[in-house]
């Protein structure tokens, strides 16, 4: 399996980190790792570059956004930038983290979207 950087949080206390593989279903391979952990500020989430042959070396291992649920919310960043907008590769980042939060909380409500003409 891929090796994973490990990260020094220095500006977090940690409680708990739970780790979880993000897989591209048609290459089969890690694509990114999510990490998730409990801190003083509430629950941690990021979503890193995997160390695939994917990722260029230079960007292996790559923090690429982070939310973090402080039970009023969420507060999130993106790798460092200036800019106003999302990338369309900065949407999908945050889809798969929103995913995941998703996933474990029961009072999100789920939502059917059709077309209506």
């Amino acid at each position: 399996m891929n090796e994973i950087k490990v990260v020094k949080l220095n500006h977090f206390k940690l409680k708990f980190m739970r780790n979880y593989y993000v897989i591209d279903a048609l290459q089969q391979d890690v694509e990114f790792v999510i990490t998730e952990a409990d801190t003083d500020d509430g629950t941690l989430y990021q979503l890193w570059r995997s160390m695939s042959s994917t990722w260029s070396e230079a960007n292996k291992g790559e923090l690429l956004m982070s939310l973090t649920n402080d039970g009023n919310g969420f507060k999130y960043h993106f790798k460092p930038r200036e800019k106003k907008r999302l990338d369309y590769d900065e949407l999908e980042w945050l889809y798969i983290l929103l995913k995941h939060v998703r996933k474990d909380n029961s009072s999100m409500i789920v939502y059917n979207i059709c077309r209506y003409e």
